[in-house]
């Protein structure tokens, strides 16, 4: 069986964070501190630690220091997404070596019905070089991204057409590291405004 064709909106490109952000990002992680990453529990609706996804993260909202960072960002980002930091969700990475996330999809069931609604896009940007694995595999489109520091990837979450639909081409996973480790930031760009839904608690 052949695989799917590339959505056009799924682009890399390469130096899109420069090092000092970068290196910045990662202090502004490690003073945060990570916690255990979770996934959305399809059953019950809420969130819960899993084998799937054994990474850590924390999220960087705009009250945080952090923004400070992570702002030119959504800023240099806005000409390829077309969307404002309003819509932006941003967790930061950090994977030790042996950790991953499995086969998923950004596009978070009964968000259909979110305030802010589906995830339409997914921006994720490399801080380091992991000496061995990490890397980011589409199977659908046969894709495989190599974690490169400074290197960002864009892809859909959901259908151009229908943006209440899932784009089941761009299901991925994060590939182990089987070497050192690895530091990346999500940012998910939702198709309405995510600051005043998650304000509101209206995510869910």
């Amino acid at each position: 069986m052949g695989k799917n064709k590339k959505p056009e909106n799924n682009k890399i490109f390469d130096n899109f964070i420069q090092p000092t952000e970068a290196d910045a990002i990662m202090a502004a992680g490690a003073k945060m501190g990570y916690q255990p990453s979770e996934v959305l529990d399809k059953g019950h609706g809420d969130w819960k630690r899993s084998m799937h996804r054994t990474s850590s993260s924390t999220h960087c909202h705009a009250s945080q220091p952090c923004w400070k960072v992570m702002e030119p960002l959504l800023t240099r980002a806005f000409p390829i997404v077309g969307m404002g930091e309003r819509h932006a969700e941003v967790q930061l990475l950090e994977y030790a070596e042996g950790q991953y996330y499995k086969s998923h999809s950004d596009f978070l069931g009964g968000s259909e019905n979110f305030m802010a609604g589906p995830r339409a896009l997914t921006l994720l940007m490399y801080l380091d070089d992991p000496p061995e694995g990490g890397e980011t595999a589409f199977p659908e489109i046969g894709l495989t991204v190599q974690a490169k520091r400074g290197r960002a990837i864009l892809w859909p979450s959901a259908l151009d057409q229908n943006p209440r639909v899932k784009d089941t081409r761009t299901k991925h996973q994060a590939l182990p590291v089987l070497r050192g480790g690895k530091h990346a930031v999500n940012i998910w760009y939702y198709q309405r405004d995510f600051w005043e839904a998650s304000s509101k608690g209206c995510m869910g």
